[in-house]
């Protein structure tokens, strides 16, 4: 009879087989899957009410209703909107993305494996707020964390923590990129889909759905939970050993 792990590891092979079957994906070829400088310019790009993709503003307007909360903005603004990847300020500084709208001055610092620079988000937020009184700094992780202390302060002056918000790969970009794929313009569908797959990737989303399969494969039958339980026991029993003859 099979057992539960052989169902759940069977179940994942072939959902790991389909994919590489179905996508070839340009990100995992070129090895950038979480090259953040290339990263920031595809976002970028998609922001950009000129950008290559032909979308016009659509994809701005998503992200800015969906991610941002700006529902309320004057979306005839997001048509005439400039979207800069590597904006150049003070003391050799680039924050990852803008968006200049009319008034508004909307920076993105985006990190995904890289640390946090000393008094980087401190300086962009007295940058933006020259710009525009209302700014925050929009800081995007692969898991919505918030920036350091070190990053959001300079001496004894720091950023108000309402004017930092906290976007995540795994929840706002994935979101964000999906509702992308239903306008109008089908011609990018195959390329948002390769980015959608990649973004799952590195944010660890992937590895949910896998999770979740686990457990609902476990949650069939009391035998195959308890089934579950003998295989987490044995597998803290080996860590156990291997420790120990280690020592």
């Amino acid at each position: 009879m099979e057992s539960v792990l052989d169902r759940v590891i069977k179940q994942n092979t072939e959902n790991v087989n389909l994919l590489k079957t179905k996508d070839y994906n340009i990100f995992s070829v070129l090895q950038i899957q979480s090259k953040e400088v290339l990263i920031c310019r595809m976002i970028a790009d998609l922001l950009n009410p000129r950008g290559q993709h032909g979308a016009g503003a659509e994809y701005l307007k998503i992200f800015l209703r969906d991610c941002l909360g700006m529902e309320k903005m004057d979306t005839k603004l997001a048509d005439q909107a400039i979207v800069t990847a590597e904006y150049a300020i003070d003391d050799e500084r680039r924050i990852d993305i803008v968006i200049e709208m009319g008034s508004y001055f909307l920076p993105i610092e985006v990190k995904i494996y890289a640390a946090d620079q000393k008094s980087q988000c401190f300086d962009y937020y007295q940058y933006a707020k020259r710009r525009d009184a209302q700014a925050k700094v929009y800081y995007l992780t692969l898991d919505g964390h918030r920036p350091g202390k070190d990053s959001t302060s300079s001496g004894s002056q720091s950023v108000p923590e309402e004017d930092i918000v906290c976007l995540s790969f795994r929840e706002h970009i994935l979101n964000w990129l999906k509702a992308c794929k239903s306008c109008e313009n089908t011609g990018m569908v195959p390329i948002l889909e390769q980015f959608i797959q990649n973004i799952e990737q590195i944010s660890g989303y992937t590895s949910e759905k896998v999770r979740n399969m686990v457990i609902d494969e476990l949650l069939k039958s009391g035998d195959s939970l308890r089934a579950g339980m003998q295989i987490a026991d044995s597998i803290n029993a080996a860590k156990a050993k291997r420790f120990c003859s280690k020592l």
